[in-house]
């Protein structure tokens, strides 16, 4: 269901450049939204560790990054 409704965003964003064909692209990408959030898969990246002490593996510290 939400690859039909995500292939319906894709053709609305192929017309061309018009307020009417801008607002049913924000149209169809709420309905994809509103599907996808409904199946409850979709995910969220962590931007920032909430863990006390607990650091990036492949962190660099900001004294060593070159100029």
């Amino acid at each position: 269901m939400a690859n039909e409704e995500w292939e319906k965003v894709k053709q609305a964003l192929r017309k061309p450049t018009t307020p009417e064909a801008m607002r049913e692209a924000a149209e169809a990408f709420e309905r994809y939204r509103v599907v996808k959030l409904a199946k409850g898969k979709s995910s969220k990246p962590t931007l920032v560790t909430l863990g006390r002490g607990r650091g990036y593996p492949n962190a660099v510290p900001v004294d060593k990054i070159p100029e």
